[in-house]
């Protein structure tokens, strides 16, 4: 973290840090980062912004997709999709993250910094690539992401999918 007026080194987070999609809460209390990947999944870390300490980690796990399987004489077959996560970012209120992932979907997880943090996630919708850009609409009603699949969705924050 760098002072924008002195441009000060502040802070350095320490630990699983990917420098994809780093984002203060609202409240700029709290520093949401994309971290490392798990075996299972992808990492969103939560950091206190006035110590860099790590304050909870919210695991994404791997969907796994069936399909029917020609290959396998008509058979189901499943198939992990890569759901690294290549951006998070709180909604304005702060009450809600949502994430971007490179299997091209676009998820909102509620934000509670207690324990029921990730809980209530919701898949808004799936594009045909990689996210590489998302935000909520200031009233948090909508979600705009951007794939590089070319294209642009705007999403019911409130939908199912």
């Amino acid at each position: 973290m760098w002072d924008a007026n002195s441009g000060q080194h502040l802070l350095t987070l320490n630990g699983p840090v990917v420098g994809r999609s780093v984002m203060f809460a609202p409240d700029a209390k709290t520093i949401m980062s994309v971290c490392q990947p798990s075996p299972d999944g992808t990492t969103v870390c939560i950091w206190d912004a006035g110590t860099g300490q790590m304050i909870r980690q919210l695991e994404l796990e791997l969907s796994v997709y069936s399909f029917w399987d020609e290959k396998l004489e008509g058979s189901m077959s499943s198939q992990r999709l890569n759901e690294m996560v290549d951006l998070a970012k709180f909604s304005w209120d702060g009450k809600h993250i949502i994430t971007g992932l490179r299997s091209g979907e676009v998820r909102v997880w509620d934000a509670d910094m207690g324990e029921g943090m990730g809980k209530g996630t919701r898949v808004l919708g799936i594009h045909d690539n990689t996210i590489q850009s998302a935000s909520f609409s200031q009233d948090g009603r909508f979600v705009l992401s951007g794939s590089s699949d070319d294209t642009v969705c705007v999403w019911d924050s409130n939908n199912n999918g």
